[in-house]
């Protein structure tokens, strides 16, 4: 009887001990039990660098969660993708409507949500499209814009990227470091007939940005319209004093001895630089009857006051047609000085 005691009392210790354990390990899950809900003990996890996107399994909403499984960002997403270097493309519902940003990998709202969809058009390029409308916003993969504005539409092919913008194309060259701009194209209405102020110089179409170009279009069609009309008060809008002298002399009283239409389908934009800044040259060649002629327009550009002048206006060069060819001859008249 004494040895059956000892086992019986051998398997009652046994049994106490485990029976501890297991009141030990209850309790310790109880008390660590907030600590535990700081983690994501979710499904469907994808892991980037120090972060990942997990899936609520009961709401099926999506969030992230650092390399610990902290949670960064609730769940409280319909979709989350990685994106460009270090974004996260997040879609949430408002309304009856899905809306798409980015979160940096810490949560942070580093794209506005007003966008109906983020892709990519190569690898280096990020596009945004615009909710409820037709434009679009160029990122690079760091989500830094690489044009200031908003575009209608966009072509890659090889390196060069085109963009248009209303009635006007803008066309860059891709680097290492984004985006260059490298020619344009600003069509204008001008007499009923479409015009086309044509750059494609380089250098001089990097003289300006993408809305200093525009007005530039703008003024000169404004200006040229003006000048066909005989109407110098319009035309003298957006001219210099000394530019308005030049204008009185092109501006004969008899508008059959001035310079008329027809203009040309093509104006050619250039670029000089003297010792004043940066001027920028329109040849814009006129037609009447059986003469041509180029008339050349100077402006300046004042990027910190917004506003774009004409500086100088000439009649650079005259051409008499003959009847029996289209050859043309230079005349020796010039008419008013090119201001720099």
């Amino acid at each position: 009887m004494h040895k059956k005691g000892k086992w019986l009392f051998v398997i009652l210790l046994c049994l106490i001990l485990f029976f501890t354990a297991a009141v030990i390990r209850f309790y310790s899950r109880r008390t660590n039990a907030p600590a535990e809900q700081e983690k994501t003990p979710y499904a469907d996890t994808q892991t980037k660098e120090s972060c990942s996107i997990f899936q609520d399994e009961t709401t099926g909403l999506y969030g992230l969660a650092d390399a610990d499984g902290r949670v960064i960002a609730a769940a409280e997403w319909k979709k989350l993708y990685f994106i460009g270097d270090n974004g996260v493309a997040a879609v949430k519902q408002i309304g009856s409507e899905l809306v798409t940003g980015v979160l940096d990998q810490e949560g942070n709202v580093i794209v506005p949500f007003v966008y109906q969809d983020l892709s990519y058009v190569n690898e280096e390029i990020i596009v945004g499209w615009l909710l409820h409308e037709d434009l679009y916003f160029l990122y690079d993969r760091s989500f830094h814009d690489l044009t200031p504005c908003a575009w209608n539409a966009y072509i890659l092919k090889d390196s060069l990227l085109t963009l248009q913008r209303g009635t006007d194309t803008f066309v860059y060259q891709q680097t290492e470091d984004g985006i260059a701009l490298c020619s344009f194209d600003l069509q204008r209405s001008i007499q009923r007939r479409t015009v086309t102020m044509h750059c494609e110089q380089q250098t001089t179409a990097q003289l300006f940005s993408v809305e200093e170009w525009s007005l530039l279009g703008d003024t000169l069609s404004t200006f040229l319209k003006a000048y066909q009309r005989n109407d110098e008060e319009d035309a003298s809008v957006f001219l210099s004093a000394d530019a308005k002298a030049q204008l009185q002399q092109l501006l004969e009283k008899d508008a059959a001895e001035k310079w008329l239409a027809d203009w040309q389908d093509s104006i050619e934009i250039t670029s000089q630089t003297d010792i004043l800044g940066t001027t920028v040259y329109c040849a814009v060649t006129v037609e009447r009857e059986t003469e041509s002629a180029v008339l050349q327009v100077a402006f300046q550009m004042s990027t910190a006051a917004g506003t774009l002048q004409i500086t100088g206006l000439q009649i650079q060069q005259e051409t008499q047609k003959t009847e029996a060819s289209t050859d043309m001859t230079d005349s020796a008249d010039t008419v008013g000085i090119v201001i720099d």
